[in-house]
């Protein structure tokens, strides 16, 4: 994948075709049918789900990661403790 470099390999690869998966497993086999989906759209070429080419369509936002210097930061451990006394 590009952009996850110095992440390492995933692991081992399993064979799950032997496995026997209970009802309790439904949110599993939801995520597998989904990522094997998602995988084969890109084998075909297209975007899998969550890529945004257009962000005039899909709208897009700024995410700031520090307030500015007009900005006050508030600390709700601070507000939580001034509430108790």
């Amino acid at each position: 994948m590009a952009g996850l470099h110095g992440l390492g390999n995933g692991g081992p690869t399993y064979d799950r075709s032997t496995e026997h998966l209970a009802t309790g497993d439904k949110r599993r086999i939801d995520f597998s049918q989904v990522t094997e989906r998602e995988i084969d759209k890109v084998r075909r070429g297209r975007d899998p789900i969550g890529v945004v080419r257009k962000p005039e369509k899909n709208g897009s936002f700024i995410l700031r990661l520090s307030p500015t210097a007009n900005e006050k930061v508030r600390d709700a451990r601070l507000d939580s403790a001034r509430s108790k006394t």
